[in-house]
C-alpha cells in the first residue's frame, strides 16, 4: 500500500460538538428542524443541547484582537471546467480529507477535471509532476496548491523517512 486515508470514527460526543456548531452557524435556536435531522444527526438534536449552547453562547468570547485569518489559497468558481456529465457545483459535495502518503511513496497519476481540489501540506515535502507545469513543482510543509480542469499529475514523497501528510478539500462528485 503507497498511501492511506484516516478514518476517524465519530463519537457521539463529537456529533453533538457538530450540532452546537451548526446551531451557531444558522444563528437561532430550531434552526435545524427546518432542515430536519438525518442519519446520526437526529438522535442528537435535542432541545437541551440547543438550550445548552445558547447558554453557552451568552458567555463567548467577542473580541476577535487575538486572531488571525489568512487565506492560503483560493479558486474563483467561475474558472471551474466541469466535465460533461457530472454533477453541477451545488450538487456536489465538500470534502475535506487527510492523506498519508508512506516513505517514497507516490500519489499515482490522476485527473482533477471532474473534481477542483486545494491541497495544504501539513507535513513532509512533496514534488508534483504535472501536464501543466515544465518542471517538476516542490511542494513543502505549510504550502498549498490548486487543482482543477484538465490538469492530471503524480507527487512522491520527498522522504524516504517520514510520511508526507497532506489534507485535501475538495468539491466531490460522488457520481449518485
Amino acid at each position: 500500500m503507497i498511501a492511506r486515508m484516516s478514518s476517524k470514527v465519530w463519537t457521539l460526543g463529537k456529533w453533538r460538538k457538530l450540532v452546537l456548531h451548526w446551531i451557531y452557524r444558522f444563528g437561532r435556536p430550531g434552526a435545524l428542524q427546518d432542515v430536519g435531522p438525518v442519519g446520526p444527526l437526529a438522535c442528537c438534536v435535542t432541545s437541551n443541547v440547543k438550550e445548552e449552547f445558547m447558554s453557552d453562547l451568552k458567555n463567548a468570547p467577542t473580541d476577535a484582537s487575538k486572531e488571525q485569518s489568512v487565506t492560503l489559497n483560493m479558486i474563483q468558481i467561475k474558472d471551474i471546467m466541469l466535465q460533461e456529465g457530472g454533477k453541477p457545483i451545488l450538487e456536489r459535495m465538500m470534502r475535506l480529507r487527510r492523506l498519508d502518503v508512506f516513505p517514497g511513496g507516490v500519489v499515482p497519476v490522476h485527473s482533477h477535471e471532474n473534481r477542483p481540489a486545494i491541497l495544504f501540506v501539513l507535513h513532509g515535502s512533496m514534488t508534483i509532476h504535472s501536464n501543466k507545469d515544465d518542471k517538476p513543482l516542490v511542494i513543502n510543509q505549510g504550502e498549498s496548491v490548486t487543482e482543477f480542469n484538465d490538469i492530471r499529475h503524480y507527487a512522491k514523497n520527498n522522504s524516504d523517512s517520514d510520511f508526507l501528510q497532506i489534507l485535501t478539500f475538495d468539491l466531490f462528485d460522488d457520481g449518485k
